[in-house]
C-alpha cells in the first residue's frame, strides 16, 4: 500500500500528491474520487454499475463478484456508496506531518472527494466547473435518490462525512425541481392532483423523479440546518419558484397558485430547518445564536435578488455564483415556457428581476429577536406570491384569501421541518 511508504517530516513534502490538495497521496482513494469528480460519465458508471472485481495485475476478474465486505448488520455491501457509508470504513491521516490540526483535517479528505464524485455523478458536470451545464437522466436521478436516502436520514453519517455537506447543498440545488415535486405529495395524492403538469417544462428537458415526500423533507431539513446548505438551497428555491410563476403567467392562474403554495411550503421547511440548526449550534451562547439569526434574516431580505449580475444562463440552468449569496458556483434548473427551452443570460436576469420586483423591504426595522427573524423569512416567502397576484390583476378579496392560504402553506413547511428525523 502507499500508506506503508509514509514518511513523517520528510524533506520531500507530499511526494505522491505535489499539490497537497486533499492529502499527501498516500491514500489513493481520495485521488481516485477527485478524478471521478471531474469525469461525469465515469462517476455515473461508478455509482450505478455493479462493483467490478480485479485481479492483482489490474485486469478485470470476470469470474467472481466484487467483495466489498459486510455492513454493521452483516449484510453484503452491494454498491460503492454503501461501501463508503459503512461504519467499518475509516480514512486515516494522509499527511506527512504530526501536526494535530493537519491530522484532524486530513480525516475529511476522502469524504470531501466523495462529495465531489457524487456531484459529478448526479449533475452530469465536473463538480467545480465554472460554467456547469446540467445533464440529468434516469441514472443520475437514481444516484441522487440514493444520496437523499443515504444522507437525509442518517445524522451519524453526516457527522462522519461533514466535509461533503457543501456538496449535498449543491446537489440539492441541482434537483430543486424534484425536491419540490416530491414535496407536493401529501398523503400520496400528488399524481391524482396532476403534479406532473405542475412541474413539467424543465430547462434541461428531464422528467421529474419522486424521491418520496418524507425522504425529500428529511434531506432538505438536514442540509438547510447548516448555513452554507441553507443559502444554497434557499437561493435555488427562490430562482426556481420565480421561474415557475413567470412561466405560468396569467393564462394558468390556478396552476400558478398551487405551484407557488407548494414552493412556499418548501421555504418554510428551509427557514425553520436553519432556525433549528442555529439553535443546536449555539445552544449555549444566546448572543451568538441571535447574531446568527440576524445574519440569516439579513441574507433572506436580499438573497439572490440583490445580485442580478451574479447569474448567467448556460442552456440547461442558471448558474448562481458568490455574488448571489452562495459559496460556490451552483447550477439551478428552471421551469421554462417550453420543455427544454434554452436558459440564456437574459432569461436568468429576467427571473432575478422578478424576485427583485417582489422584494420585501424592511430596512427600517431592527432585526433584534427571533420573532423578527421569522418575520423576515415569512415576508420573503410571501412576496413572490403577492407579486404574482398583482401581475395578474387579482382583486383585494382574492389577495386576502391568497395570503391566508400562503400562511398555511408556509406554516405547514415549518411544522414539517420540526418532525423528528430518523437516525439510522
Amino acid at each position: 500500500m502507499f500508506a506503508e511508504n509514509k514518511v513523517v517530516n520528510s524533506p520531500f513534502k507530499n511526494p505522491f500528491n505535489p499539490s497537497g490538495v486533499n492529502g499527501s497521496g498516500y491514500d489513493p482513494t481520495a485521488s481516485m474520487l477527485e478524478a471521478l469528480g471531474h469525469s461525469p460519465d465515469a462517476s455515473k458508471q461508478f455509482f450505478s454499475d455493479s462493483p467490478t472485481a480485479y485481479n492483482e495485475d489490474g485486469t478485470v476478474n470476470k469470474g467472481v463478484a466484487a467483495d466489498l465486505g459486510k455492513d454493521k448488520d452483516g449484510q453484503a455491501i452491494g454498491n460503492y456508496l454503501d461501501f463508503f457509508r459503512n461504519e467499518k470504513w475509516e480514512s486515516y491521516g494522509d499527511v506527512d506531518s504530526l501536526d494535530p490540526k493537519e491530522l484532524k483535517a486530513s480525516l475529511g479528505y476522502v469524504p470531501d472527494a466523495l462529495g465531489h464524485a457524487l456531484e459529478s455523478a448526479t449533475t452530469g458536470h465536473a463538480w467545480d466547473d465554472p460554467s456547469p451545464v446540467l445533464k440529468r437522466d434516469e441514472t443520475t436521478a437514481a444516484i441522487m435518490k440514493d444520496v437523499i436516502d443515504t444522507y437525509g436520514g442518517d445524522s451519524d453519517l453526516r457527522d462522519r462525512h461533514e466535509a461533503l455537506k457543501d456538496s449535498l447543498g449543491r446537489m440539492g440545488a441541482a434537483y430543486i425541481d424534484d425536491l419540490n415535486y416530491s414535496t407536493y405529495n401529501f398523503g400520496g395524492a400528488g399524481d391524482e392532483l396532476g403534479r406532473d403538469s405542475l412541474f413539467a417544462k424543465s430547462s434541461d428537458g428531464s422528467e421529474r423523479t419522486d424521491f418520496g415526500e418524507a425522504a425529500a423533507r428529511r434531506f432538505m431539513a438536514a442540509v438547510a440546518a447548516d448555513d452554507e446548505g441553507y443559502r444554497t438551497l434557499s437561493a435555488a428555491q427562490q430562482m426556481y419558484e420565480a421561474s415557475g410563476l413567470t412561466s405560468f403567467g396569467s393564462g394558468h392562474q390556478d396552476e400558478a397558485l398551487v405551484f407557488g403554495g407548494n414552493a412556499t411550503k418548501v421555504h418554510g421547511i428551509l427557514d425553520e430547518s436553519r432556525n433549528i440548526g442555529i439553535g443546536q449550534e449555539f445552544k449555549d451562547d444566546e448572543d451568538l445564536r441571535n447574531l446568527e439569526m440576524e445574519k440569516k434574516a439579513e441574507w433572506r431580505k436580499y438573497g439572490v435578488s440583490s445580485a442580478v449580475a451574479g447569474v448567467v444562463g448556460v442552456g440547461s440552468a442558471v448558474v448562481l455564483g458568490p455574488a448571489a449569496g452562495v459559496v460556490a458556483t451552483t447550477a439551478v434548473p428552471l421551469i421554462m415556457e417550453a420543455v427544454g427551452g434554452a436558459v440564456d443570460t437574459q432569461y436568468g436576469n429576467d427571473t432575478l428581476q422578478y424576485l427583485k420586483d417582489a422584494e420585501y423591504n424592511n430596512d427600517d426595522e431592527a432585526l433584534d429577536s427571533i420573532d423578527q427573524n421569522d418575520l423576515q423569512g415569512q415576508a420573503s416567502a410571501v412576496a413572490p406570491i403577492l407579486h404574482y397576484a398583482d401581475s395578474v390583476g387579482m382583486t383585494l378579496e382574492e389577495k386576502r384569501q391568497l395570503l391566508a392560504d400562503t400562511e398555511t402553506y408556509y406554516n405547514n413547511g415549518v411544522l414539517a421541518a420540526r418532525q423528528p428525523m430518523k437516525v439510522n
